[in-house]
């Protein structure tokens, strides 16, 4: 499950998006679902799974710059 998040106005609000600035919250993500995100940030599906908390299997990750 992928959830966006971006502080607005000192507000959280939740996204359908991924935008510069968000926090993308990864809940027991399906291959496809890092894939996604990978993709979107330009970044590598390792380090994604690297941000894994194996535990629980939940990784975040700011969008700082979007490729």
């Amino acid at each position: 499950m992928i959830s966006i998040y971006l502080t607005d106005d000192g507000k959280l609000r939740e996204l359908e998006q991924i935008v510069p600035g968000a926090w993308v919250h990864l809940c027991a993500p399906t291959e496809e679902e890092v894939a996604t995100v990978c993709a979107k940030l330009c970044v590598e599906p390792d380090l994604v799974r690297a941000a894994l908390d194996h535990a629980d299997q939940n990784a975040r990750v700011h969008a700082a710059e979007i490729g």
